[in-house]
């Protein structure tokens, strides 16, 4: 993907955004772009999706070598670049990518980011990439690394390979060596995720269920357009190994799927809709904006069977769209 001013083609269309039509429903999913041309497909497939499956992260893929673009990306609450080299240098794929996707995230579709291409607007690799053995915990006055300690040095199992030093546009969380592996900022209304390096998931390097499993969900949480419901890890805590409620707590969690979450702009009612069976209480986890910070409540699953809908008032608070480009905690 050749290296597109972006910032100057926002500010060139600034006019055209101000104009465009309101939506009606948004769908307050994640729309998770792939290639299945490109090698890098495999991480994807093999790391991302059963992550987003594992966490209920509600999604739809794109594979844009088989799938035509839909209209506009608007409608999703944040955009998902699924791996690295999406575009496959194809100037064609790129021209007519480019303009939704900036329309989608000026307008406050948010995008978590594990293509280099895509974010090397905002940190420009310079030299050779670093090979590291460890990442460090940059702040955790973040959502994403909150739960983390500031200077904390994560060891590694094996070596990951990320582009170094970045451009002052974005703040750096997590930094390996001195190339950043996690970078955040905001364009417009849409909040910006950076990840230059998948590496991380694999088993033999980290795997999932660890410390930046956590700033993954996180992220994808921080950046989508509010409200956002993920099913999140089931809750067993609070109950016996050999519990029978435990056990029905992981069949439901086993069998009950995250179908679909609109939001109706009009009424400020958010339809959450799930599939499968259940024979015990479940829940999910609802986040909306509360200023600069994030609010998250637990919502009740009754039981079920076969399709539940669940509606919830959400208010938006309604932020002016900005030309400069600004970092956001």
């Amino acid at each position: 993907m050749k290296k597109v001013i972006w910032f100057q083609i926002i500010c060139l269309i600034f006019a055209v955004l101000s104009s465009c039509s309101t939506i009606i429903e948004q769908k307050q999913e994640a729309l998770v772009f792939i290639n299945s041309n490109v090698p890098d497909v495999k991480k994807a497939n093999e790391y991302l999706i059963p992550f987003l499956d594992h966490y209920g992260i509600p999604y739809a893929i794109l594979d844009i070598a088989k799938q035509p673009l839909p209209n506009s990306f608007k409608e999703y609450a944040v955009i998902i670049f699924g791996h690295n080299n999406v575009i496959n240098d194809d100037p064609d794929m790129e021209s007519r990518l480019e303009n939704k996707f900036l329309k989608a995230v000026f307008s406050g579709c948010g995008v978590v980011s594990f293509d280099t291409d895509v974010m090397n607007q905002y940190y420009k690799s310079i030299g050779n990439p670093v090979k590291s053995k460890f990442v460090k915990i940059i702040k955790n006055d973040h959502f994403i690394t909150a739960n983390l300690q500031s200077g904390e040095v994560i060891k590694l199992l094996g070596t990951i390979d990320i582009p170094p030093v970045p451009n002052a546009s974005f703040d750096v969380l997590i930094r390996a060596d001195n190339a950043p592996l996690l970078a955040v900022g905001k364009i417009g209304r849409g909040r910006i995720v950076g990840w230059t390096s998948q590496d991380w998931m694999q088993i033999p390097v980290f795997g999932h269920l660890t410390s930046l499993d956590d700033c993954l969900w996180r992220s994808i949480v921080w950046a989508s357009r509010k409200p956002f419901a993920i099913r999140g890890l089931p809750r067993l805590t609070p109950n016996r190994l050999n519990s029978a409620d435990s056990l029905k707590i992981v069949r439901a969690d086993s069998t009950l799927k995250f179908s679909s979450s609109l939001y109706e702009v009009k009424t400020n009612k958010l339809i959450t809709t799930f599939s499968g069976k259940t024979d015990v209480p479940t829940n999910f986890y609802l986040f909306t904006d509360s200023g600069d910070s994030l609010k998250s409540e637990i919502i009740k699953i009754p039981v079920f069977n076969n399709e539940i809908k669940i509606e919830n008032i959400c208010f938006i608070k309604k932020v002016k769209n900005k030309k400069k480009v600004q970092v956001q905690n």
